[in-house]
């Protein structure tokens, strides 16, 4: 038990430090001690030992132990996508956020839309830890009907590490010391999710017995011969849009790509499927 006139003695390996109790240590039950602080990342110990009043050194050594942390965390944020490819209707992409260590309040309600990361022009799925700890990701989609440029990123003073340093990363530009700029704090998705403006029609099915003979007029749509290898083709009410392709579907199955002349509105593909005798199908097209 200690007693006013003990010494306790403190030491870090390189500084030792002898202290003699007083009766306000005893009865507080502790006492100061400083030592220069270590290099950051270094774990600094000190131990203690206790003397008694006769001057006996005790045998029990207590001992505690710190690393110094005070760097901040950060992240990067990043697309799936190397070519920053724009995302139409019912397009959506991963991004992925790296941490530079770990931490235990990096968050994200996808459900509320809510937490430490900030979401514009669409919404981000639910935050899922890789194999790798520092590792996350979520599934952007980008918002309905429209077009723009959404963007995912984090701002400074988030989430932490086990050390409590907050990140002073953002992509606020410029930042406000002590927060620092960071471009790949966030990233930009272009989006067009827009319906096409064009309405595609039907003209004409070769093998069709009311097909006459100008090309673009059918009577009926009805066939005696199943056989494959028929040309479906039909208009477009504009021309196609940079990227946009007519699509064609039998039962709702895809089949092909039209081909369009450039600048074009007329389209045609070969349907290469075979039909069982007395079947009935149905052709549907649209602009994707």
């Amino acid at each position: 038990l200690a007693k006013p006139g003990m010494v306790i003695t403190v030491s870090d390996g390189t500084t030792t430090t002898p202290i003699t109790l007083t009766a306000a240590d005893v009865a507080s039950g502790f006492v100061l001690a400083s030592f220069t602080k270590p290099a950051e990342g270094a774990t600094q110990t000190v131990t203690a030992k206790l003397t008694d009043l006769a001057g006996n050194l005790g045998t029990q050594t207590v001992s505690d132990s710190a690393t110094l942390d005070t760097t901040a965390i950060t992240v990067a944020v990043t697309r799936t996508s190397t070519t920053n490819a724009t995302l139409g209707a019912g397009g959506s992409e991963v991004i992925t956020f790296t941490l530079s260590e770990a931490s235990s309040n990096f968050a994200w309600n996808n459900t509320t839309q809510s937490g430490d990361i900030v979401v514009t022009g669409g919404t981000l799925g639910a935050l899922t830890q890789t194999a790798n700890p520092l590792v996350y990701t979520a599934t952007f989609t980008p918002a309905a009907t429209s077009t723009g440029t959404a963007t995912i990123g984090v701002l400074a003073g988030k989430f932490s590490d086990a050390a409590l340093n907050n990140n002073l990363d953002t992509y606020t530009n410029p930042a406000t010391a002590p927060e620092v700029y960071e471009a790949n704090n966030q990233v930009s998705v272009l989006y067009d999710t827009l319906p096409p403006a064009q309405v595609v029609s039907f003209s004409s099915m070769t093998k069709d017995s009311g097909v006459t003979t100008t090309s673009t007029i059918n009577s009926n749509w009805l066939t005696n011969d199943t056989s494959a290898g028929r040309l479906v083709s039909g208009f477009l009410s504009a021309p196609l849009g940079a990227g946009e392709v007519v699509n064609v579907y039998v039962g709702g199955t895809l089949i092909g790509t039209a081909t369009v002349a450039p600048g074009g509105t007329t389209w045609e593909i070969t349907d290469l499927a075979g039909y069982a005798s007395n079947a009935s199908w149905e052709y549907t097209a649209k602009v994707a």
